[in-house]
């Protein structure tokens, strides 16, 4: 009985001290994101109707499109984004969004 009571006394301290670790992790976590990540709070554009029409049942093509070049230490770095683009049968570009992925190209001329 003894030793039981020593094994709860043990276990009650670990759970609240995990429960309040993972707390203050979570909240700082929050208040660290990137400046690019929206947060919860900020509004998000809504497609219009007209827009989620003309692509409804249309699966995106990832792309990488260059966004920036660049010399750094002589090297030449081009920087690549990610979009979603939407075309219909024609092949005509109905919609592009970007994405937060980026790729990073380095070479030497």
């Amino acid at each position: 009985m003894r030793g039981q009571t020593a094994r709860v006394m043990l276990v009650i301290p670990f759970i609240i001290g995990i429960t309040l670790l993972s707390s203050f992790m979570e909240e700082k976590s929050l208040h660290n994101l990137p400046p690019s990540v929206p947060s919860i709070e900020e509004p998000v554009a809504a497609n219009t109707k007209a827009e989620e029409d003309k692509i409804s049942g249309i699966l995106p093509e990832l792309e990488q499109i260059l966004e920036d070049k660049e010399q750094v230490d002589g090297y030449t770095v081009e920087v690549y984004r990610e979009y979603e683009v939407y075309r219909n049968k024609n092949g005509d570009v109905l919609k592009s969004v970007p994405t937060e992925n980026l790729s990073f190209l380095r070479y030497k001329e």
